[in-house]
């Protein structure tokens, strides 16, 4: 059973929109810095039609990324074109304000500092070559074919491998940061005993399945599953030995799912699981095979033989119920009828040998 990728498809978008923010504020904190220098220098940029031509488009292509939805359902392009933006712009404030020898050209490593930070190495390269070229292509414009001799070429070098060096921390900090939130991120949504997903985990994907079934007329089950008896095991073996039960279960149903489906703890003993695109005789089918499944792996602890049985109860989209939490309620019943009738059966549920 593969982790759903609709949980984490949505906390990357929630991190990639305030990525954008943040490259928002890191843009007009460069558009300060360019006014505070022309203000310095007591230069008007009234009297520089282009730049305050520049200047004044720069600001409006910030506020209509930022404030409209504008490439909204591809926000890896939003970001990398909101960095080439903000490249050029650079490029042409150093290009009016002293070329290569202007002060100006250290807002670049602010454009490396946010591609860094939030797009991969490959598109980060992308942008450090960008810059390079800018760069490159200032100086040519500068000192022409001074460009191509060893002492401007050295002195190119030298005032690149700062960017290089920035571009290349700063990935490998993002790149910590990423895997630190990633174990963080699987820890909240990780029960720690059977490695499957908690509830909360469940809950959020299930309620975007639930809404996806609404807008496009599919249908989907919800199965939950208790182990019968466990408490027995508890008292009668030790609480360690239940707990085993507990994972081993977990791990027979985890491995007869498909890749589609998805399953969680629900919490003590019971499981619960979301079956796509099933319908009400679909999911009765499966949980007929489970419990099948269940009963015929006993759990084999060092001498100790316990034969595994569970209760199943199912509910379905829409023919159940067209609400979630009624859903997950009657399936929750429906398996505790399963258990009522099989206290009145003579077999033990759950039975325990030597070996």
């Amino acid at each position: 059973m593969a982790v759903s990728h609709d949980i984490h498809d949505s906390i990357e978008q929630h991190e990639k929109l305030s990525f954008i923010r943040t490259i928002t504020h890191i843009q007009w904190l460069m558009l300060f810095v360019v006014a505070a220098f022309y203000a310095i220098r007591h230069e008007v940029l009234l009297d520089s039609p282009l730049l305050l031509a520049a200047m004044l488009l720069y600001i409006g292509t910030v506020c209509l990324f930022y404030y409209t939805k504008l490439l909204s359902h591809r926000l890896e392009w939003k970001l990398s074109i909101e960095i080439w933006l903000m490249i050029f712009f650079i490029t042409l404030m150093v290009a009016y304000s002293g070329g290569v020898d202007s002060p100006l050209v250290n807002l670049y490593f602010l454009a490396i500092i946010a591609s860094a930070s939030t797009l991969d190495r490959a598109s980060t390269f992308l942008q450090v070559s960008l810059i390079c070229s800018c760069y490159l292509l200032l100086g040519s414009l500068q000192y022409s074919l001074d460009i191509f001799t060893a002492h401007y070429a050295a002195n190119f070098l030298a005032h690149l491998l700062p960017f290089l060096l920035v571009a290349y921390l700063t990935m490998m900090l993002a790149a910590d940061k990423g895997a630190t939130h990633s174990k963080i991120k699987a820890l909240t949504q990780k029960d720690p005993l059977t490695h499957l997903n908690n509830m909360k985990a469940f809950y959020d994907l299930v309620e975007n399945e639930h809404l996806c079934a609404k807008r496009y007329n599919n249908k989907f089950s919800i199965m939950v599953i208790d182990i019968n008896h466990l408490k027995s095991v508890n008292d009668k073996h030790g609480k360690h030995i239940g707990d085993k039960v507990i994972g081993h279960v977990a791990q027979v149903i985890k491995k007869s799912l498909r890749v589609s489906d998805y399953i969680a703890r629900y919490g003590g003993d019971e499981f619960i699981i979301l079956l796509r695109e099933t319908d009400a005789k679909g999911a009765t089918n499966i949980s007929e095979k489970l419990k099948r499944l269940i009963q015929s792996s006993p759990l084999i602890q060092n001498n100790l033989k316990l034969t595994i049985s569970a209760s199943i109860g199912v509910a379905s989209y829409p023919c159940t119920s067209d609400s979630l939490h009624e859903l997950i309620s009657q399936a929750d019943r429906q398996m505790y009828k399963q258990k009522g009738l099989r206290s009145t059966d003579n077999q033990d549920p759950l039975s325990a040998g030597v070996i």
